[in-house]
């Protein structure tokens, strides 16, 4: 049957699918190529061996390499990054103002000074 039948690495960092009637992907190794994706969960060099099986006599095998870079966060992970990001910058809002509040406990209390008026005793010499 048609299909990719191995990746010469022994790799498993990848899910071939293909589209269904209803618009819904399902894994499968077997696909008509014209309605087939692979999708990368690693990244380097992928190295495929490819069987068609056509309504010919023939049957075609042949090779080839796909080399990833860079593959996409899932989105359960970018979810996570973007959770914990969110946390450490409230936590470091948080810090600050608690300083900023245990400063202000720490400085000395301000006198209340009064002006009054002081009358001074001419017999009274220092």
């Amino acid at each position: 049957s048609s299909g990719i039948n191995a990746e010469y690495g022994g790799r498993e960092e990848y899910v071939v699918t293909k589209l269904l009637s209803s618009g819904v992907e399902k894994a499968s190794q077997n696909c008509n190529f014209s309605n087939c994706n692979i999708r990368f969960r690693g990244s380097e060099l992928f190295h495929f061996h490819v069987t068609v099986v056509s309504d010919t006599v023939c049957t075609y095998e042949t090779e080839f390499l796909v080399y990833v870079v860079d593959v996409p966060l899932t989105t359960t992970l970018y979810n996570i990054i973007t959770v914990t990001v969110g946390f450490s910058v409230l936590l470091i809002i948080l810090a600050f103002y608690i300083s900023s509040k245990s400063s202000e406990d720490k400085s000395p209390a301000k006198a209340d000074v009064s002006t009054s008026s002081v009358t001074s005793d001419p017999s009274v010499v220092d």
